[in-house]
């Protein structure tokens, strides 16, 4: 026979609720009689009966004292187990009163009260099942009273009506013992409200974690794959509008509109992953971060982060995104600024941003100015922040608490292209007098590690090995002693700065081998590092600049013939941090040629760029040289020291 699901759950909940009760009757009656128990002795000692009743007396209440944590901890188990209600522990001694008065007065009446409904189930049990057990009786007492079989169904009535309201009194019972205990067991509701607040303190951490662990795990799949399928395509591209020459002009014309395409798309894809959380950020911390960011901001930024140590990964982005929004907000509601400075600092365990700009001031939160999503952003984390200052220049601040090295490489972009490779190859070797000079290239994408092979023999060299990750790489530098290493910056294992750090040591163990980095994102700190050691012979680039192949393809022989070949967002970032030195002495032509020299430019390629005579750019060079203070040597050693000065890391 089905039972009806109604049925089923009220027969579920009657069970559960007498399995409460009867466990709670003798915890309840316990201390209720140990009580007794001490009156009685109590009423001895005042009758003077029994000199060891005192003893006695003292035992008992000891045993009732010391049973109080106990018969809580049971209590506590009990709730737990049939009903799911968790009621906190407020330590062995802290409100130590309450649960004695629980248990010595109100334990009497609950007991009472359960062993009242316990007594009603096994009554109506009884009575529903007098029929059965009437038998039982002796003859003499049913032949005695002939009315029997009638009043025995009297009984089974008024046991059937018990067993009905018994589910309704045990549920009566039940819900006045959950309202009861927690109160007096469990904490107050002072300490309850802080450990809910504590709590969601907790949960609120652990969702912003995991949501900035699936942001970064996000960027790392996009990294890993599309960005760098979308590298692979537009170099291949590039291959084949810088070879096959040959083609018909409505071909050529596909070919340059799919190149132009995939750059922009790569240059897309790089913001979309930016705002999704930038991997500098977790590598080299929020200073980094900010550095790129201010440097393509719409405006000039001048920032300083001042960080003993880092903060926790969760607060730095915060903080990361806080100044991205807050500098969008600059640019789209402060038309009338110039600049904007940006500070960070820390105080005692508070990370604290200051947004400052030179606006007319003014915003308001209610308006929709961007300060109220700035504020929930922060408040995410840590403290709320502070007002907007009125009728002044906008002024916001944030606070927040085995080596794989490998010669043999298939092709992959046909064979007419192929041909025109190894044309040009033939080409440069021929051209360039002495030994064909000698490359490493380490790169864990296999594609794009097929593409940087063709343009690195495009260049005239010859790929003595490639790699996979920085342990090969070591490798094969150290047996094959190359004239040139284009090396990646993030490589297996830990796809964080292995190649930063296998590029030093290559700089620091073979000075003669030049080292050109590929970046999917520019740090500055990296050029940096590379140039203090050795000023000759050191490149960074972003890795789409491999789609650009002849410019590409000139970075790659300047920095095997000594020279620098940095990316312009490098030297954009260089700017961000600049206060007040000798660099401000220069005029915006002149900072302009400089750039352009820490980019590794020749006068020509500068003059070029700037659409000017080479005569120009000689005066504003020596104007530079000039205002810059360098020391008394020859033109070509006072250039390179002027980049320094520019860069940073000299001078």
């Amino acid at each position: 026979m089905k039972i009806p699901p109604r049925t089923r759950r009220a027969l579920t909940r009657l069970t559960r609720d007498t399995y409460f009760l009867a466990l709670g009757a003798p915890l309840h009656l316990l201390i209720g009689f140990l009580l007794f128990m001490a009156f009685g002795l109590v009423w001895e000692i005042v009758e003077g009966n029994d000199s060891s009743v005192p003893v006695v007396l003292g035992l008992t209440l000891v045993l009732t004292a010391s049973s109080v944590p106990a018969l809580t901890a049971a209590q506590r188990w009990r709730f737990r187990q049939f009903l799911g209600i968790d009621i906190p522990s407020p330590g062995w001694w802290r409100r130590w009163q309450r649960r004695f008065g629980y248990h010595c007065l109100l334990g009497a009446l609950l007991g009472g009260l359960e062993v009242l409904v316990l007594g009603l189930l096994l009554a109506g049990l009884a009575a529903v099942t007098v029929y059965a057990w009437i038998w039982a009786v002796p003859l003499e007492w049913r032949v005695s009273h002939p009315g029997y079989y009638t009043q025995s169904l009297y009984v089974t009535l008024a046991g059937l009506a018990a067993l009905a309201a018994l589910p309704s009194l045990a549920a009566v019972v039940v819900r006045l013992e959950t309202h009861l205990a927690p109160g007096l067991l469990g904490p107050d509701r002072n300490e309850d409200l802080a450990r809910r607040v504590i709590d969601l303190t907790e949960s609120r951490a652990g969702a912003v974690d995991a949501a900035d662990a699936e942001r970064r795990r996000i960027e790392r799949d996009l990294h890993d794959g599309a960005q760098q399928r979308l590298v692979s395509l537009a170099l291949n591209l590039g291959l084949a509008k810088a070879t096959l020459t040959d083609l018909p002009p409505e071909v050529r014309e596909v070919i340059d509109t799919a190149h132009r395409e995939a750059k922009e798309a790569i240059e897309e894809l790089s913001s979309l992953v930016r705002g999704l959380h930038p991997a500098v950020l977790d590598e080299l911390g929020l200073d980094a971060a900010l550095s790129g960011l201010a440097a393509r901001a719409p405006l000039p930024v001048r920032l300083r982060v001042d960080l003993a140590q880092r903060t926790v990964p969760a607060i730095e982005a915060v903080a990361y995104f806080v100044v991205s929004e807050a500098l969008t907000n600059v640019a789209k509601h402060a038309p009338e600024a110039t600049r904007v400075d940006v500070t960070v600092t820390r105080l005692g365990g508070i990370l604290r941003v200051v947004i400052a700009d030179d606006g007319a001031g003014g915003a308001d939160p209610s308006k929709g100015s961007g300060l109220t999503g700035l504020a929930q952003r922060v408040r995410s984390v840590g403290n709320i922040p502070d007002e907007q200052p009125r009728g002044g220049p906008d002024h916001d601040e944030r606070g927040a608490a085995v080596p794989e090295v490998r010669r043999d490489v298939g092709r992959d972009v046909g064979d007419e292209m192929g041909r025109a490779v190894e044309a040009a190859v033939a080409g440069a070797q021929g051209a360039g007098p002495g030994a064909v000079r000698r490359a490493v290239i380490a790169e864990d994408s296999v594609l794009l590690r097929i593409g940087l092979v063709k343009l690195v023999e495009m260049a005239g060299f010859e790929v003595a090995a490639e790699a996979g990750d920085a342990e090969g790489l070591l490798a094969a530098v150290a047996e094959h002693r190359p004239d040139l290493a284009v090396v990646d910056v993030r490589m297996p294992p830990g796809f964080t700065d292995e190649g930063v750090r296998a590029a030093l040591s290559i700089r620091q163990r073979w000075p003669g081998t030049a080292v050109l980095m590929l970046s999917q994102y520019v740090e500055e700190r990296y050029a940096a590092d590379l140039l203090a050691s050795n000023t000759s012979g050191v490149g960074y680039l972003l890795k789409q600049r491999v789609a650009d192949v002849e410019e590409f393809i000139e970075a790659l022989r300047r920095v095997a013939d000594g020279g620098t070949a940095l990316d312009p967002q490098v030297v954009a970032q260089l700017l961000v941090r600049r206060s007040s030195d000798p660099l401000e002495r220069l005029t915006a032509r002149e900072r302009e040629v400089l750039a352009l020299m820490a980019e590794g430019r020749s006068n020509a390629g500068i003059a070029a760029g700037l659409v000017v005579s080479e005569s120009a750019v000689a005066k504003h060079i020596n104007n530079i040289l000039a205002k810059l203070d360098l020391p008394k040597a020859d033109a070509d050693h006072r250039r390179v020291l002027a980049v320094l000065r520019f860069l940073g890391v000299g001078g």
